[in-house]
């Protein structure tokens, strides 16, 4: 999950000095050789490559995995760049490798033409930026607690991020079986708090069962990914639909879920591949923050047992000892009024030993404030 960020990383740096690179060069053939040298630098991963003349070029990347490495042809300007890697990579190096390729090529038409920078690769830069915005998303979530406003925005940054999703939320398992609660979400639409019946929903079963994320691009032909559930998002106007599952350690906590409402969205591989290291961070964060919890109301009760123990010193009778008991109690608990009731035990003779017995009311001793 992480490799992703990183191999993004590495990208930023390496298309930095593109521009002066270009401007440095009189042909395409020592752009790309310069530019290869760059990135070499970065991914060392690369064992060799070739440049193929414009007549033998590719309309698209394609990718061939072997026992002993790989092979990647590139599109770059006409020519056709061919890398042989060493051993196995992930999806999101594949992607970064290919957008990378994507950015050499309009940066190089953006020196021949002379035009402004934003005109030739702002969609290309607008998907760095998308990239390091959920970057920051992570760094974000994974270092403050889950409380509501940490995780509202980290809604609101993925929205905002992501173009073509309209809705994220964030929901819980609460301790009664098949039920969550809403912890957060982007737009608000009055759903925070609010507890949502989780039994009989397929992705909640499937979830619990795989912890793998959940992708439908069209809501409307998944008919049978989704069951019955189909026709209720489609009632809420979901056209597509991407829930990511909320663990720790195999311990399924919840879900992420984003929503496309405008117009059906194709998630790509390497945005899922990012957001589930985002749900990743998110999970870890709201477990911190229940064990933070947990441990302030041990620190509560501990403190509690500890002032009323307090008191107990040089008390010797039961009837101080119960009295001090019970107003104390009544103070933590904010009672108006309480009582204890003693039940008295008798002895029964046939078996020559005592054992408590229920006495009628009129016999039994009270303690009250």
């Amino acid at each position: 999950m992480q490799d992703a960020l990183a191999y993004l990383a590495s990208l930023r740096t390496i298309i930095r000095d593109l521009p002066s690179q270009a401007a440095q060069v009189s042909s395409l053939e020592q752009f790309i050789e310069t530019a290869f040298r760059a990135a070499e630098t970065e991914w060392p991963s690369f064992t060799s490559h070739r440049l193929i003349s414009q007549t033998s070029s590719l309309l698209s990347a394609t990718r061939s995995v072997r026992s002993n490495g790989e092979i990647w042809s590139l599109p770059i300007g006409g020519y056709t760049l061919e890398l042989t890697l060493s051993g196995q990579h992930p999806e999101s190096f594949w992607e970064a490798g290919q957008l990378w390729a994507q950015i050499v090529t309009q940066q190089w038409q953006l020196q021949q033409t002379i035009t402004s920078r934003t005109h030739t690769d702002s969609f290309l830069r607008e998907r760095l930026e998308l990239y390091e915005g959920l970057s920051q998303v992570a760094q974000r979530v994974s270092a403050e607690l889950a409380s509501e406003a940490v995780l509202v925005a980290a809604c609101q940054s993925i929205v905002e991020a992501l173009q073509g999703i309209d809705h994220v939320g964030i929901v819980i398992n609460d301790h009664a079986p098949d039920y969550g609660t809403v912890l957060a979400e982007y737009p608000i639409t009055g759903a925070i708090g609010q507890k949502i019946q989780l039994a009989g929903y397929v992705v909640y079963e499937k979830q619990k069962e795989t912890l793998a994320p959940f992708v439908i691009d069209s809501v409307a032909e998944a008919v049978e990914e989704l069951g019955p559930n189909r026709e209720t998002l489609m009632a809420f106007g979901i056209k597509s639909v991407m829930i990511l599952p909320l663990f720790v350690q195999n311990q399924f906590l919840g879900s992420l879920g984003l929503d496309a409402l405008t117009q059906v969205h194709h998630f790509t591989a390497a945005e899922i591949e990012i957001l589930t290291a985002i749900a990743a961070q998110i999970a870890v964060s709201i477990q911190n923050a229940q064990l933070f919890e947990e441990a302030q109301r041990n620190a509560r009760y501990q403190s509690f047992i500890n002032s009323i123990t307090a008191k107990f010193q040089g008390i010797s009778d039961v009837e101080t000892i119960l009295s001090t008991s019970l107003a104390e109690l009544s103070r933590i608990l904010g009672a108006d009024r309480g009582f204890i009731r003693l039940v008295p035990s008798v002895v029964d003779e046939s078996l020559e030993e005592s054992s408590p017995v229920h006495m009628p009311a009129n016999d039994d001793e009270w303690v009250e404030m």
